[in-house]
């Protein structure tokens, strides 16, 4: 019973890493955080673009 719980436990942990790093707050996540979470564009003189 102990193993399946750490078992468990261990998973649950490393999915929620994988989830976070979607997000885009983590290195290798999506957007600008693989650049080190600076968004560089120089049409925009670094500005986000506003949507419709």
């Amino acid at each position: 019973m102990k193993k399946l719980v750490i078992f468990l436990s261990l998973f649950f942990l490393v999915l929620g890493g994988s989830i976070n790093a979607q997000k885009g707050h983590y290195k290798s996540g999506k957007g600008s955080s693989h650049k080190g979470g600076k968004y560089k564009n120089a049409s925009t003189n670094n500005h986000y673009k506003k949507r419709k």
